[in-house]
């Protein structure tokens, strides 16, 4: 629950401007058409609360690979 803005809108306003940005929700929100909608906005992974830090570095660094070109690419 952020406090000017929902993450729904956040989200919307993150793909909008920043495209290529990959985003994870982290939400007390746990229903799930919430989770499909945070996926269908461009959502590259949803955790519901409680979350474990260590899973979520875990995801973080997941994703922060799949962005780092590999020694083909350079």
């Amino acid at each position: 629950m952020l406090p000017d803005i929902d993450g729904f809108s956040l989200a919307k306003n993150l793909a909008m401007n920043y495209p290529k940005l990959p985003f994870i929700f982290l939400s007390a929100r746990s229903l799930k058409i919430d989770v499909l909608k945070g996926f269908s906005l461009g959502a590259v992974d949803y955790l519901k609360n409680p979350i474990d830090e260590e899973e979520l570095v875990a995801r973080i660094k997941a994703i922060l690979s799949r962005l780092q070109p590999s020694p083909r690419e350079e």
